[in-house]
């Protein structure tokens, strides 16, 4: 496989409901999103790093953060419905077609995964260039036993949610994991074939929870903000 140039790809939309603003909430004495452009731009791996908003606040800061903004996203790509893909295959037409800007791989750097560092990008990009074929690697975290998952109604009651579903067992030496929203890197051979990042023969990226908090809502804030401020001591 040829390795060529690898896009860092930050994406930020202006709305957001259960936390409003958090792109630019002060996390430590930056902007939030700061934290993910300063990794992007520390990272050897990462050739440029291109913001894809569509709220002007959100595109000067990062501007002022080193991020380049060569474009707002149209208003039909703002919306709770737009998926991410649908942002970074625009970010990519728009690239080619104005800039004339063809990279072989894109780094999806979602602002709510702070505690993302330099050297999760460095390593994962790595891990990328070591395949023989067009690939993606996706950031994970260890994840609960399925067995483990209940629902609770209306009435506060609790009930096992797989209950009578036949759950296949682990192959030995195999673990449970959830994409943890932090690092998502592929070739764009990969996401023009599979439409995503995640796809059958995608490699784990492992991280470790305290590495891996992705902030939607003030309570997971307010988490991301007590482990960023441990690992500053």
């Amino acid at each position: 496989m040829t390795n060529g140039r690898v896009l860092g790809l930050v994406t930020a939309r202006g709305g957001s409901k259960r936390l409003p603003g958090k792109n630019l909430l002060d996390f430590g004495g930056r902007p939030l999103i700061a934290h993910t452009i300063d990794a992007a731009r520390s990272c050897p791996a990462i050739d440029r790093v291109v913001l894809s908003t569509d709220d002007p606040s959100i595109a000067e800061v990062s501007r002022r953060a080193g991020a380049d903004v060569p474009f707002l996203r149209p208003e039909s790509l703002a919306g709770d419905s737009v998926s991410s893909m649908d942002v970074v295959f625009h970010a990519l037409d728009w690239l080619a077609e104005h800039e004339n800007e063809m990279p072989w791989a894109v780094a999806l750097l979602q602002p709510t995964s702070p505690l993302r560092t330099e050297k999760h990008l460095t390593n994962a990009i790595a891990q990328l260039k070591a395949q023989s074929r067009p690939a993606s690697v996706v950031g994970v975290t260890a994840a609960r036993p399925a067995s483990w998952l209940h629902a609770v109604d209306a009435k506060a009651r609790l009930s096992p949610h797989l209950k009578g579903v036949n759950v296949p067992p682990l192959a030995a030496g195999d673990r449970l994991v959830i994409p943890n929203g932090a690092i998502y890197v592929a070739t764009v051979e990969h996401l023009r074939a599979h439409g995503g990042f995640v796809a059958e023969g995608s490699e784990a990226f492992e991280m470790k929870a305290i590495e891996s908090v992705d902030i939607d809502t003030a309570d997971d804030f307010e988490l991301a903000l007590a482990c960023f401020r441990s690992a500053s001591r």
